[in-house]
Parts: C-alpha cells; sequence; structure tokens
C-alpha cells in the first residue's frame, strides 16, 4: 500500500505541475496517467490480489499486462470528457475546469484540424486572431462557466441584469462571453452579483482555452503567481513584493504540514481501533461499525494523499521564490 500511495502521490506531482502548460509531450501525459491512475487503481489492487491467491511472482506479469492499458484507456476517456462538452457541473478542478494531460494535446489536434469548428477555445487558439489578455479571458471564460452553472440562458441572464437595474443586452453578453467586448467595472460587479458569484471569483478564473500557457494567469503579474495567490491578493490578504510574497508561501507551508500531520494523527488512531478489533473486522466485515471505520480509513488516507501532494507542491514553489529573491 505504501507503494501505491507512492505512485498516486508522484502522478499527482507530475499532473500539478504540468497544469496550465499545454504540451505535445505524449510521453509525460502518458507518464502521468500512468503514475496517476493504471499502476494504483487498476495494476497494484490486482497484483496485490493475486499474491494471497498463491500467485508465484512470475505470473505477476499477467495482471499487469492486462491492468495498465485498462488504466490508460479509463483515464485518457475521463479527460477526454473533462476538456470536450462535458457539462460544466460534472468537470474537475474546483473552478471547473480540466486539467488532465489529455487537455495538453488538444492543441496538436486543432493543428491537423482543416475546419475546426467555432467556440471560445478555437478562438483563442486560432493564430489569425489577436490573443485576449489573460485577465479578459477569464473573465469571459468565468460568466459563460458561472452562467451555464446556474442553468441561465443568455436571454435569463440579460432579464436578471435588467432587473438589477443594470441592463445589459443578451447581444452584449454574447459578445462579452467570446472576447469580442470590454466588459467594464460595473458589468464585472453587476454580472457576479447575478451570478451568485464575486468579482474575485470571476477576476480569478483560469479558463480552459489560455492563449498563454507560460504567461501570467492576471493581465501584468508576475508568471509565478498561481491562482490561489491571486486570489489572496484580490481579496486583500496579502501583497506581491517578494518579501511578502515569501512570507505568504512560508505561511502556507506551515499550515499545510499542520494539516497534513492532523490527518496522520487521525488515520494512524483509526488503523489502531482497526487492529483492535482483530478477525472481528473480516468475519463482521458487513457491520455497520466495521464499515464505518474502513470509510473513515479510506477517507482518511485520501485526505492525507491530497495533503501531501499540496504540501509538496508548496514546498517546491517555495524553494523556487527563495531561489529567485
Amino acid at each position: 500500500m505504501d507503494t501505491v500511495r507512492t505512485k498516486v502521490i508522484y502522478g499527482q506531482y507530475l499532473d500539478a505541475i504540468a497544469t496550465g502548460k499545454p504540451s505535445p509531450d505524449v510521453e509525460r501525459a502518458m507518464a502521468i496517467i500512468q503514475y496517476e491512475t493504471a499502476k494504483s487503481t487498476c495494476e497494484r489492487p490486482l497484483r496485490i490480489a493475486a499474491l494471497p491467491g498463491g500467485a508465484a511472482p512470475s505470473l505477476l506479469r499477467e495482471p499487469s499486462a492486462y491492468a495498465m492499458p485498462l488504466g490508460e484507456a479509463f483515464q485518457l476517456r475521463d479527460d477526454l470528457l473533462g476538456v470536450f462538452r462535458r457539462p460544466p457541473s460534472a468537470r474537475k478542478g474546483v473552478d471547473g475546469t480540466s486539467s488532465g494531460p489529455v487537455a495538453g494535446l488538444c492543441d496538436d489536434g486543432r493543428e491537423l484540424c482543416d475546419n475546426p469548428p467555432g467556440g471560445r477555445a478555437e478562438r483563442a487558439y486560432d493564430r489569425g486572431m489577436p490573443s485576449p489578455l489573460p485577465t479578459s479571458l477569464a473573465v469571459s471564460d468565468a460568466i459563460t462557466h458561472y452562467r451555464q452553472l446556474r442553468e441561465l440562458t443568455v436571454d435569463e441572464l440579460a432579464y436578471v441584469l435588467r432587473m438589477l437595474d443594470h441592463p445589459i443586452s443578451a447581444n452584449a453578453l454574447a459578445e462579452m462571453e467570446r472576447c469580442a467586448r470590454p466588459v467594464t467595472v460595473d458589468d464585472l460587479v453587476a454580472i457576479a452579483y447575478a451570478l451568485d458569484a464575486t468579482p474575485v471569483v470571476l477576476l480569478s478564473h483560469i479558463p480552459i482555452d489560455m492563449p498563454e500557457p507560460e504567461g501570467p494567469l492576471a493581465t501584468g503579474l508576475p508568471s509565478d503567481v498561481d491562482q490561489v495567490e491571486l486570489r489572496a491578493w484580490l481579496e486583500g490578504k496579502t501583497t506581491l513584493d517578494r518579501e511578502s510574497r515569501l512570507s505568504w508561501w512560508k505561511e502556507r507551508v506551515a499550515r499545510l504540514r499542520v494539516r497534513a500531520a492532523h490527518y496522520e494523527e487521525q488515520l494512524q488512531g483509526a488503523y489502531a481501533d482497526l487492529r483492535e478489533l482483530g478477525d472481528l473486522a473480516f468475519q463482521e466485515a458487513d457491520a455497520p461499525p466495521v464499515q464505518r471505520l474502513r470509510w473513515c480509513i479510506q477517507d482518511g488516507e485520501h485526505a492525507l494523499n491530497q495533503s501531501e501532494v499540496a504540501l509538496a507542491l508548496t514546498e517546491h514553489r517555495l524553494g523556487n521564490l527563495r531561489e529567485d529573491i
């Protein structure tokens, strides 16, 4: 199980550092898929199950030969759904976007298309049109995303805005969503309120089709400011001078260490409770108390895994910031 957890953490680390940096590198995408999903979800569980059954070491290659392609196919399908036309409520990520490795290969697909269909993603990748600035693109995409999330049509959103005494026509809203019309500060506040969001949420939104993924998330800001730091700055919780940034990232590392230690303590307690049950844990596996304990362990392992990944990434970012300073 330690090996499984290590491989998952490594896969999630590769995926996280690749987020927002689309690349046609197939080998990198497949490495993320293999470590994050195929090995931990399919290959290792089959091999673990084979050992108690008396499988010889030479036979362990058979589960791997079956499980690895299965895990890769599952993750590829999941990432494709995250990129192409999945309903907003079912998309991955806290802001409704997909960050899977397949997203980075979409640029190659667009290059090979003779007639790519119209849409926000195609507009951003259209080499014949000027790319909108990052914040303009973020706000236009956020309006579309949160409007769809609230299950509103453009006409319905226009009606809501008219009731708020800030009328914007449906055509104007459609142009804003296409980045063909600027969104004023007044528009931003009114639209955020109408969509039950905040201006900060719209401004810190990350579109799936960022035209320059190597550049900053917001216009004029340093390119290494991530979404969490961007939102904290927009909310007035930090500033972006070097000393303040270093202090903010140190505090972030400290909080994540406390969180990881808390999850580890809870998980070890659940393990201890399960060990105290002894054989009863297997004889009464369907009993509600045993099931609740196993669910607690499963949730604890997931929470600890996520906190360790977040901590590793944050420590990495802190190290890079120290080097720059």
